[in-house]
């Protein structure tokens, strides 16, 4: 997993973009999918959805 970074890097080089702009679009992407995870399972929860 450590090498994966320069790749990153490189790829942000090609395409022109630096990675403190790239970092600040992908933690609102993350935090975005987290709020949507959230979001389904306390609905889940709240329906008594599951094999539990």
């Amino acid at each position: 997993m450590g090498n994966r970074k320069p790749m990153l890097l490189i790829a942000l080089g090609l395409a022109g973009v630096s990675y403190i702009k790239w970092f600040k679009w992908v933690i609102k992407l993350q935090l975005a999918v987290l709020a949507v995870t959230l979001i389904f399972i306390a609905i889940v929860v709240a329906i008594n959805y599951g094999p539990f």
